[in-house]
């Protein structure tokens, strides 16, 4: 058997003199075992700037691409292959920047495109307004338990099939894809608007032929399977299951999700939240089975299993309960993880969320934590009263004055429960912003516009609230343990007599070795 390599070269000692600077490149072969070789004899003149160029196989199904790699290759007759292949190349890549130019260029103006009922992928909004606004209108059905008008809430599920068919700026993962869809999706919330949902066989039956016009315009499939209404509780349940039969879609109350998110809270919060628990339990037996050395522990810690509560923790505040027993599972998987199930916790999981330079391993305070990621939708409650979600709480829970003065109200919902305890993180930290210095006030007309007060947030230089000055702020309020232990060990230590802090050394580790001795071989050493 003979094996060949055709992706070599071979040259002598007096080839090698006559071209000292040649280079030999073996190229990326997409078809063949085989690496193509490109002999280079002039002098390659090195910049120190580092370029990688990668074609997307995706590019050859766009119309234009030959015209571009055709008018790179042919931009100099008699150039080398190499400058050809980066004219070619550069061609490609501008022409991959056009997508990205048309979304940078949309993006600041797309708040002006979109209705503000839409809050994905556009600047200033979040994702969890829509969560919160879906939330409270659910509690408010729910509480809705006379008048003579019921109302109801769809949640809709809408597939892409038909004419549309995939082409440049629709594929996953381009930058432009997602603004093309929420303009695409604009559509629904205008047929929308003008009609009420009540829950009666008229209104329904023209809510369905919105819902129909909107998927043949825009070539998507409406899915009832996977439709779900819910009505408010001055209906009888028999005049709801007729309603849901007319409409062709499953009747449920209100117990379901919605971005992820429980869609309403019971009153037993622990059974809402269980399957989070359940959740990281599974997450920890998957990794029990494997050594897993301490610090392949604390990247699990916290890459994993503390990033699947920041989603739940943005608008709910957690039970202490439950915080518990999340707590006692992280902590038990840090001692006492890996084949070897049993173990000594031998600190508690308060004192390893402190900061390292305060004598823990800076794992997430998570009680903190979920003060801090709430507060941060009280923030925009506080500074962005123009936005739906603003106005849709302001008009419940406190029309007639500010969010720092509001009352809790009467039978709130858990969100706003949530917000409202969090609010006690922006007291800390607000102050107020005085328009104008106060020596010139007195200068300004008072026909004049003057700047108006605001509140801003003091642990940052630009004024705005964020989670992690939030967490700081609100974990500042409770003294680390091993931070008190420094202090009582450095006002001893700090004796002026020498003898009396070594015997204080001594006494420290004989009770130490004492209490090891008792803890594993238990016996009691007696003085």
């Amino acid at each position: 058997m003979i094996e060949e390599r055709l992706d070599h070269a071979l040259a002598n000692s007096n080839w090698m003199t006559t071209f000292p600077n040649a280079k030999l490149t073996n190229l990326i072969a997409s078809h063949s075992d085989h690496s193509p070789i490109l002999l280079s004899c002039d002098t390659v003149q090195n910049n120190g700037r580092r370029y990688h160029f990668h074609f997307e196989n995706s590019w050859l199904k766009e119309e234009g691409i030959k015209d571009v790699v055709c008018d790179g290759w042919n931009f100099e007759e008699q150039a080398e292959v190499m400058k050809k292949i980066s004219s070619c190349a550069e061609n490609l890549e501008k022409w991959s920047k056009d997508i990205r130019s048309l979304a940078n260029r949309l993006k600041p103006i797309l708040d002006k495109c979109v209705s503000e009922e839409q809050s994905a992928f556009v600047e200033g909004r979040s994702i969890f307004h829509n969560a919160m606004t879906a939330t409270e209108i659910i509690h408010t059905l729910k509480r809705k338990t006379q008048g003579r008008r019921a109302h109801l809430a769809l949640k809709i599920d809408i597939n892409i099939v038909g004419p549309i068919v995939p082409g440049r700026g629709l594929r996953q993962g381009d930058p432009l894809s997602p603004y093309l869809f929420i303009l695409i999706t604009e559509g629904l919330p205008t047929l929308i608007k003008g009609t009420v949902a009540k829950a009666n066989v008229d209104e329904v039956t023209h809510l369905m032929k919105v819902l129909e016009t909107y998927a043949k315009a825009s070539g998507q499939e409406i899915n009832l399977n996977k439709y779900e209404v819910f009505f408010s509780r001055n209906l009888s349940f028999p005049a709801q299951e007729d309603l849901a039969n007319v409409m062709g879609v499953r009747h449920v109350l209100g117990t379901g999700k919605y971005l992820g998110l429980p869609s309403m809270i019971g009153r037993s919060k622990k059974a809402t939240f269980t399957f989070i628990k359940d959740g990281i339990w599974e997450r920890i037996n998957y990794w029990k089975g494997r050594s897993l050395s301490k610090a392949g522990k604390e990247v699990m810690i916290k890459s994993v299993l503390q990033a699947i509560l920041a989603y739940m923790m943005s608008i709910y505040i957690f039970l202490e309960t439950m915080i518990s027993e999340i707590e006692k599972m992280l902590n038990a998987f840090w001692w006492c993880g890996g084949s070897n199930r049993k173990g000594i916790r031998w600190m508690a999981w308060d004192k390893l969320a402190c900061s390292k330079r305060e004598g823990g391993l800076g794992f997430r305070d998570f009680r903190a934590f979920n003060m801090a990621m709430v507060a941060k939708q009280g923030w925009f409650l506080m500074n962005n009263m123009q936005a739906l979600v603003s106005r849709f709480f302001k008009a419940r829970y406190f029309p007639k004055t500010t969010f720092l003065d509001a009352n809790l109200g009467y039978n709130p919902s858990f969100v706003w429960r949530s917000i409202w305890k969090a609010r006690e993180v922006l007291t800390i930290g607000c102050r107020w912003s005085i328009g104008d210095e106060a020596e010139e006030i007195l200068f300004v007309p008072l026909v004049e516009d003057v700047t108006e007060d605001s509140l801003v947030w003091k642990e940052e230089k630009d004024g705005q609230y964020n989670v992690r000055s939030g967490y700081r702020v609100w974990k500042s309020r409770k003294k680390c343990y091993t931070q008190e232990n420094h202090e009582v060990n450095w006002q001893v230590c700090s004796a002026v007599d020498r003898k009396v802090v070594g015997r204080f050394a001594v006494m420290i580790e004989t009770l130490w070795h004492n209490r090891n001795t008792f803890i594993w071989n238990n016996e009691k050493e007696v003085a």
